[in-house]
């Protein structure tokens, strides 16, 4: 057989996480769970936090469940002992809302039944599933921790907004989410590949839908498949994970203070967060147009400087206001104090 090794330096440059999928034993399979050990071993070695795609011991045919489907991915882990491997969270299910309820058999109460029998199992670790579409979270909120969706048809057709699509999925995630107060993280994948677009995004598109997703709620973040074909892209990603590791501490202990401030324009989507006695207002422009926008900052305690943190500029405040530039996709964060 032949693997194909990353390049796992460059992953870890650009990412702090990675999720090994579709793996399956079903052909030299003592040469195989080595090999796949081994990887997860060298991720996470580099840092990178492994999330692992839970394997079957049978021959993947198709994506058709049969019905030893829940035998067969508990045989792998209870055979080659991968509770001992070093990862963070299990991942299966994979687009479930399209090919599980295929089988007449199947219910989405069978979800929830494979959650439960992986925490009798493996009570520690997160699960993630990718069980959303178009809002809906096939299996429900109690099914998984993590739940994403597949955003890789947005933006195939007019207006082929890419970065305003993203919004509109993560906002309807987010909203069945908090409509049943569920405590799961939310996210998914976003392309990197042409699909039926003809081109990739652009690495002012992508990273604007990283902050759309954040913005609304989402905290995990997904990029599929494989390394990006447009070198701006690809190296667009070094930045943007150390942007991303800097709000990560802001996003999951700060205190949310949107309530308190007020925009301008309707294409520049924000929230604020207050951590560590500063407010941070974190932006981005879903419009491909070049814009102004100003917020209201008068209700915050501190509202006297603000500076772009990643930019590393100083702007004015005015009377408790706050203007800026933004260009298409454009995106800031402020440090305001």
């Amino acid at each position: 057989m032949t693997y194909l090794i990353p390049d796992i330096k460059e992953i870890a440059k650009r990412f702090n996480s990675i999720g090994p999928l579709y793996a399956t034993l079903d052909e030299d399979r003592d040469k195989t769970v080595p090999i796949l050990k081994n990887l997860v071993e060298k991720f996470t070695q580099a840092g990178l936090d492994v999330t692992m795609c839970i394997p079957q011991m049978g021959k993947v045919k198709s994506f058709d469940p049969g019905s030893d489907f829940f035998k067969d991915h508990f045989d792998a882990l209870k055979a080659y002992k991968m509770k001992d491997w070093p990862v963070i969270a299990w991942y299966q299910f994979d687009e479930a809302y399209g090919w599980w309820k295929k089988n007449k058999n199947n219910k989405e109460s069978d979800l929830v039944d494979f959650y439960w029998q992986l925490k009798d199992f493996d009570p520690y670790r997160l699960f993630y599933t990718d069980t959303c579409h178009v809002g809906h979270i096939y299996g429900g909120v109690d099914h998984a921790d993590w739940i994403g969706g597949s955003y890789y048809p947005i933006g195939t057709y007019p207006p082929a907004n890419l970065v305003a699509g993203v919004r509109g999925l993560v906002m309807a995630t987010e909203k069945s989410r908090a409509d049943l107060d569920a405590r799961v993280v939310t996210g998914g994948f976003l392309p990197c590949f042409a699909y039926e677009r003809g081109r990739e995004p652009s690495a002012e598109e992508y990273k604007a839908c990283a902050y759309l997703m954040l913005i609304h709620g989402c905290r995990a973040m997904n990029m599929w498949m494989y390394a990006t074909l447009s070198k701006t892209l690809w190296d667009s990603l070094k930045p943007l994970k150390t942007e991303l590791t800097f709000l990560s501490p802001v996003l999951a202990k700060g205190v949310d203070i949107s309530s308190r401030v007020t925009g301008s324009n309707e294409y520049v989507d924000f929230t604020v967060y207050q951590y560590q006695d500063k407010n941070y207002l974190v932006t981005a422009n879903y419009s491909k147009e070049k814009i102004t926008a100003a917020f209201d900052l008068n209700l915050l305690k501190n509202n006297l400087k603000a500076s772009e943190i990643f930019e590393k500029r100083t702007l004015n405040i005015k009377s408790g206001i706050l203007t800026d530039k933004f260009s298409g996709y454009g995106c800031h964060v402020y440090e305001i104090k």
